[in-house]
């Protein structure tokens, strides 16, 4: 349908769908958005200065048009509400001062048909319980179009961000949403009208697939555009270097889905703030950004929009994806946007580019085949410090990359963008260090590379000039002559390159100070004290070795590392997964490797495991060996108790025995003709039987005893065995 056509009708619908203008209490009023709209709830950057206004100004002008709020109503409710006031419908239609008052039922609201900002900031500033707002009133079955182009109108409402404008002209091209070539046209006309540059940067980026495609792949979380800008699309394009912003771009999405378990409904309904307040921290990692949006996170500052439970499993993933690096947003990717151009300025002194190409191309079209020898890759690991390892091209390539932006980022201050100007005005400008540009050539010579503009570089060694111009200097030629001007050369150059390197970290010890007490910027170009000490880790081993630990503060050095992460991805096979892949199957053949390398690895986890196992059960066979053998010694010890015991025992026998033969033989030699008496010798007796034996000796002394006082039997002077 043509755009004239559509606007008639939607024009012809709102008179006829229109009640009247009436005066409702702000609290019976429902501004967020409905369910079947994408908008979101106002801004609580938008209240603050209405309400600084309103206060100062010690009241509002709710009867201004331009402040109206639209409202659907019901029928029935409105007939009910008209029978309370004792009023006409036509006394709502004549729009004219003062406005008829409203009482709704109780518990009842009207959804607003556009966000109240102004509304709910007089209803926060003043009383709201009683703050009334003026509001056009509509039948409720309005159609589809006229209810969103009431939400959508901003004439008298703030001008849209350039991510409201980004999300509802692509949403309305049909990206994530319906395709409404009426609604689309509105809002680019908008944009027009607010901006004629933003309009043609808005044409700019939707004619780079690439980007657009990146950008759209982020509008499942709307509240990230609200970091969206348009005014940097330009300078973003410029810098020639799609793979690197790509890469970004995909780490915001990657990030912020695993935050929301994948889920839409979550990933819709997370707000502005809580991007704004997790953007650029680290939670995962660093102890006091943990402490911090923990509080936030209890008061409902952030994720305030979902349950205990929700918030609880999301706030889990935030940890979990900020171990390693900060999160990014899109407010951090443009502010980082700074960062990258720097190192994009320093190398393109390296580069001849063409209309068309871009750093990544440029750099794989230097790359060498490498087949005059073995492949190698080279390995940075400091200034002065190298190491080879075997590789294939796109491994080489891949790491090259890498450590040619690397050292990009550790030398953009001193090496600024070249004049790209022929007629250029004679303005005041710092001069790149030729002896660093040197550097960046001859690592970009080792690492594979080479160019026109590197051999130039690279045949003009400051060195050489310094020596060169130091020796005539010193002899004027003309008067004096060296035999062998260029041995000498060689010489003085020789004992440049015998200097040792001082760590940067001392060498600017003496001239910068570390007492401030401010954190590090968390996006964009960092502290100039903090890039002199971090761009000394800036090498490619140093930045993937793995955290172990968190930290209590934030570091500098954890913000360069997030921001080389985001933009090149965290493993090394990122780039040559997505860049290399149609060179050969060597991507394909190193990452089955790293498959078998991985299950090797967990193999060996498991031995470890069993082994671990093992080791414990071997513990406890020899705790159990142990107690064995103390049971056993306490065993022979009592054994050895019960034997001396027995000994005892016998030596007492024995006593008694002997006792026993000296009674008896006394008693013998006193009878005179009695028989000697008999004693045989037994094995030691049991205790209760020696017992019974000792009992009955004492009987028998007794009766001896008795004996001395009475003549004895026949029976009883006979002779006894005993036993």
């Amino acid at each position: 349908m043509a755009f004239a056509e559509t606007n008639s009708r939607l024009d012809q619908e709102r008179r006829a769908k229109f009640c009247g203008v009436a005066s409702i209490r702000v609290n019976a009023l429902c501004f967020a958005g409905p369910r079947w709209t994408t908008e979101m709830a106002p801004d609580r950057r938008i209240l603050e200065p209405f309400k600084r206004k309103f206060r100062e100004e010690k009241g509002f002008r709710a009867d201004e048009h331009r402040h109206h709020a639209k409202a659907i109503i019901s029928p029935e409710l409105l007939d009910s509400c008209l029978r309370n006031a004792n009023i006409e419908a036509q006394r709502l239609r004549e729009e004219t001062e003062p406005y008829v008052e409203l009482e709704l039922p109780p518990n009842t609201q009207l959804q607003c048909l556009q966000q109240g900002e102004k509304a709910l900031a007089a209803c926060e500033a003043f009383d709201g319980a009683q703050t009334r707002w003026i509001v056009d009133l509509f039948l409720e079955d309005l159609s589809d179009d006229l209810r969103r182009l009431f939400l959508e109108e901003h004439d008298f409402r703030e001008a849209p961000s350039d991510g409201e404008f980004y999300r509802k002209i692509r949403e309305y091209q049909g990206v994530h949403g319906q395709k409404n070539q009426y609604f689309e046209r509105l809002w680019l006309g908008q944009l027009s009208a607010l901006s004629k540059n933003r309009r043609n940067l808005f044409e700019q980026l939707s004619r780079n697939k690439a980007f657009l495609e990146a950008f759209d792949d982020l509008l499942i979380v709307p509240a990230l555009f609200s970091g969206f800008r348009l005014t940097v699309i330009h300078q973003m394009m410029s810098l020639r270097c799609e793979e690197p912003i790509i890469a970004y771009l995909r780490c915001i999405g990657q990030t912020w889905r695993t935050i929301c378990g994948d889920d839409k409904n979550k990933m819709e309904k997370i707000d502005a703030d809580t991007i704004r307040a997790l953007q650029g921290m680290a939670p995962g990692a660093c102890q006091s950004d943990h402490s911090s949006l923990l509080d936030k996170l209890r008061s409902g500052h952030i994720l305030g929009g979902f349950t205990e439970q929700a918030r609880g499993e999301m706030w889990s993933q935030i940890c979990t994806v900020s171990r390693h690096t900060l999160i990014p947003s899109l407010h951090t990717f443009f502010e980082d946007l700074k960062y990258l151009k720097c190192a994009v300025e320093s190398l393109r002194r390296l580069l001849h580019l063409g209309s068309r190409d871009t750093i990544e191309g440029c750099l794989e079209s230097m790359l060498t085949d490498g087949s005059s020898g073995q492949q190698q890759c080279i390995i940075q690991y400091s200034e002065s410090e190298y190491k080879l390892l075997p590789g294939p091209v796109a491994t080489r390539f891949a790491l090259g990359c890498r450590q040619l932006w690397l050292a990009a980022f550790r030398i953009y201050q001193d090496l600024p963008a070249a004049p790209q100007k022929a007629h250029i005005r004679a303005k005041p400008r710092k001069k790149g260090d030729e002896v660093t540009l040197f550097r960046l050539a001859d690592l970009a010579s080792r690492l594979g590379f080479t160019s026109e503009p590197r051999r130039n570089i690279l045949q003009q060694s400051p060195s050489r000039q310094v020596a060169r111009t130091a020796l005539l200097a010193v002899m004027k030629p003309g008067r004096y002559m060296y035999k062998n001007l260029e041995g000498i050369v060689d010489q003085i150059t020789g004992v440049f390159e015998s200097a040792e390197l001082v760590p940067l970290a001392e060498a600017s010890s003496s001239t910068q100070t570390s007492d401030r007490n401010e954190g590090p910027v968390r996006w964009g170009l960092p502290h100039k004290m903090d890039h002199e000490r971090d761009r000394e880790s800036l090498f490619l081993p140093n930045l993937h070795v793995e955290l172990m630990s968190a930290f209590p503060l934030m570091t500098s050095i954890f913000v360069r590392r997030s921001v080389y992460f985001a933009f090149f991805g965290h493993t090394l096979t990122d780039l040559i997964k997505t860049q290399q892949a149609e060179r050969s199957g060597l991507v394909e053949e190193w990452e089955r490797k790293q498959e078998e390398l991985k299950n090797l690895e967990a193999a060996i986890k498991i031995q470890q495991a069993e082994l671990f196992k093992l080791d414990k059960e071997r513990q406890s066979e020899q705790a159990r060996l142990n107690n064995l053998k103390a049971s056993i010694q306490t065993q022979k010890a009592e054994l050895c108790e019960l034997n001396e015991e027995s000994q005892s025992k016998q030596v007492e026998l024995d006593s008694l025995q002997q006792k026993i033969k000296v009674q008896e033989a006394s008693y013998v030699h006193g009878q005179g003709n009695s028989r000697p008496v008999e004693i045989r010798q037994h094995e030691p007796q049991h205790p209760r039987k020696r017992k019974k034996i000792s009992n009955a000796l004492g009987q028998s002394d007794v009766s001896s005893d008795q004996g001395n006082n009475h003549h004895p039997t026949t029976e009883e002077s006979s002779p006894r065995r005993t036993c």
